[in-house]
């Protein structure tokens, strides 16, 4: 089977995936990505891609506006797709133009494509825009010959637009988390090498990882931290980038939290994991579509803090046990759970969450398990709900 994949751009934990799907049996993929990277997530892209790839010729349109905006405009896509031929077409959202000129080849080729969402957020707005951005998505709908939403609550987003459920396949986006738990255990073996490489003493760490945008709430996490006894011997370590950075770091100075708390900046994925060997718990509070660095904290065994309106959350709860979904915005229960989480002898609702890592992470989302429901979603003749 040919199957074409239409993507912004590249990504550490997506790309091992399409590299797992590239590897089964009479399989020929090409990823198509819309830009080679974005300002605001300046990997290396250091990681294999064992498959047929190429960055598309375009725009940005709204690259002036931030670093994180994005609108992708790739004419090229339909000279790309016309030299493939694909089988299949899985399209990642419907918000690029890029995305859109994807829809419009499949349907005109008569070749089966499939929408990849993310979001899950149902807005209670019933104006004009909402109802002609419902049209818009059940139109899309229609026409495709499936979806692939990352879990329970993007899967409920498609189907309030119209989507029949025998449509769609959960396609989580996820780390290795089997390569990730491998290369935890030979770290964790070398925790005093790097206490000592990062200047780190006998402090609890706390750790949140991502992009330092309004959104992600970085300010609520500086200000539970503010309400702590810093006798508590605790280090908050920020690592990202992004518009935010400057007046973060100003916020902790402001409320006296710079002694423990380190702004580090952007890392690449190697660099993560060393903090994710030294770290005792992660925190994420912010309001978005899905979350991938809390599933890489899980793989490390760590506890989880993460705000009700991260969309990943509840799907992780279902999988692992040592997490805490906490409501967004209240700095009162970020700091009482950031204590509770720093207490040693305090299970943070096992009993509450029975789950087992190795028995329902790893067996859930490993990348072959994984591809293989995606290509038997993509095989059937006779639609089958797998969500």
């Amino acid at each position: 089977m040919k199957i074409a994949v239409v993507t912004p751009i590249p990504t550490p934990y997506r790309d091992a995936f399409w590299n797992v799907v590239a590897a089964l049996p009479d399989v020929e993929l090409h990823v198509l990505y819309c830009a080679s990277g974005k300002a605001d997530r300046p990997w290396k892209n250091s990681w294999q891609m064992n498959y047929h790839h190429a960055f598309l010729k375009g725009w940005n349109l709204l690259g002036w506006k931030s670093r994180e905006a994005s609108l992708y405009c790739n004419p090229e896509v339909i000279i790309q797709l016309n030299h493939i031929q694909p089988e299949k077409v899985l399209i990642g959202g419907y918000n690029h133009l890029t995305m859109l000129l994807a829809m419009a080849w499949s349907v005109m080729n008569s070749r089966d494509f499939y929408l990849m969402c993310e979001t899950s957020h149902l807005r209670k707005s019933k104006g004009i825009r909402s109802r002609l951005k419902r049209l818009f998505i059940e139109a899309i709908g229609r026409k495709s010959a499936g979806g692939f939403p990352t879990g329970k609550a993007a899967s409920r987003y498609l189907q309030f637009h119209g989507w029949k459920k025998d449509s769609l396949s959960y396609l989580p986006n996820v780390p290795d988390i089997n390569g990730i738990t491998k290369k935890l255990e030979l770290l964790k073996a070398e925790g005093a090498q790097i206490r000592s490489k990062w200047k780190i003493k006998d402090e609890k760490i706390i750790i949140y990882v991502g992009r330092l945008i309004k959104k992600k709430n970085v300010d609520h996490l500086i200000k539970a931290i503010a309400n702590i006894n810093l006798e508590s011997r605790l280090a908050l370590v920020v690592i990202g980038d992004g518009d935010q950075a400057q007046d973060l770091q100003s916020l902790s100075q402001k409320l006296g939290t710079e002694k423990v708390t380190r702004f580090l900046g952007f890392l690449e994925p190697e660099s993560i994991l060393e903090w994710f060997a030294l770290a005792s718990v992660f925190v994420l509070p912010s309001n978005e579509t899905w979350g991938v660095a809390p599933i890489e904290a899980a793989s490390a065994g760590l506890h989880l803090i993460l705000s009700e309106n991260v969309g990943s959350a509840f799907e992780i709860s279902d999988r692992y046990s040592k997490i805490h979904i906490v409501q967004e915005g209240n700095i009162q229960q970020w700091q009482t759970t950031i204590l509770n989480a720093i207490d040693s002898n305090h299970d943070l609702g096992e009993d509450r969450y029975a789950s087992s890592l190795t028995q329902h992470l790893l067996q859930d989302w490993s990348y072959s398990a994984l591809a293989s429901r995606m290509l038997t979603f993509l095989t059937s003749k006779r639609k089958i709900s797998l969500v």
